[in-house]
């Protein structure tokens, strides 16, 4: 279940303006021509590239599939609804725009993580730190981050992370799509333009459409992210592991170096001072010795100041 918003084009022998407007399309800014509804947003370039009209056609297949986007698609789901999307444009337009015979132009590939309501914002704005290769750009807005790849001033790829449910909240969505939308935490790779050329072997939009190339993909950015051992350490219940050591069952301590790097991004370099935690002071400093070791010592009090400045 790994597929959203899709973006499809074709060149067409120019057309009197006329035509377009017998079809619904209405004049909009920079000369365009748009017809919206509640599936899909149509816009015709007219004579652009190689003296064609250019049709564009854009659209949530989830939304074509269950009425919004909180739930995924599978890829079964997702072709029938590309293919249903094109069906739909030769219909109302009179075009031939079939899916064999489209160009993609932008394929979102999701996939949600199941997390605690109260830690998705955490999560996605703890990543705002991250450092990407290849991603010189880093936004937040509100509860989203994304990093941003572009060529020739244009953006190619982009790895967006946010709270589905704040989305949901936000916007108002209907109650069904609030419920559908709890505890999960977004994950987005969108690839644009020059960006689908590294999709090797696609040419046709079903090319990509592909759950191999999904979950490729989105397994490559979650691991650029340390995306899954964040949230795991975030879902780590600190309180439950105070009270199994106070029952004396286990330490803190014996937990390794993995309790002791997020101990110290949750709570501080000098957590140990806190009795709460009945964390060894040899055993804190024989872990701070291994992170100097690492050479991740200093990157990790830097985190954690970091965290903390968002909570």
């Amino acid at each position: 279940m790994s597929f959203d918003t899709v973006i499809f084009k074709k060149g067409i022998k120019p057309l009197d303006s006329l035509y377009w407007k017998d079809v619904g399309f209405v004049r909009a800014k920079n000369g365009r021509l748009v017809r919206n509804c509640d599936r899909t947003n149509m816009t015709v370039y007219q004579k652009g590239f190689g003296g064609k009209d250019w049709l564009m056609v854009q659209s949530s297949l989830p939304k074509i599939v269950f009425g919004h986007n909180a739930t995924l698609p599978t890829e079964a789901q997702a072709r029938e609804a590309a293919s249903w999307l094109c069906g739909y444009v030769s219909s109302e337009t009179g075009l031939t725009f079939r899916i064999d015979d489209v160009k993609a132009f932008r394929i979102d590939y999701t996939r949600d993580y199941d997390v605690r309501e109260d830690r998705t914002r955490r999560v996605a704005l703890s990543l705002f730190a991250s450092d990407l290769p290849d991603f010189p750009r880093a936004n937040r807005e509100k509860d989203s981050v994304c990093f941003s790849r572009e060529r020739e001033g244009q953006v190619i790829k982009a790895i967006t992370v946010y709270p589905k449910f704040a989305w949901a909240a936000e916007t108002g969505q209907p109650p069904s799509v609030i419920r559908a939308s709890r505890g999960k935490l977004r994950l987005e790779v969108r690839l644009m333009r020059k960006g689908l050329a590294g999709i090797k072997g696609a040419r046709k939009p079903l090319d990509y459409l592909s759950q191999s190339v999904s979950d490729s993909l989105l397994n490559q950015a979650a691991n650029m992210l340390d995306l899954q051992r964040i949230i795991d350490a975030r879902n780590i219940d600190f309180h439950r592991r105070l009270i199994i050591h106070g029952c004396g069952q286990r330490s803190l301590g014996k937990d390794g170096l993995s309790m002791f790097v997020e101990l110290v991004k949750r709570h501080g370099p000098h957590f140990y001072l806190n009795p709460e935690f009945c964390y060894p002071k040899s055993t804190y400093f024989k872990r701070k010795k291994e992170a100097e070791q690492l050479g991740v010592w200093g990157d990790l009090v830097a985190s954690s100041e970091m965290q903390r400045s968002y909570e």
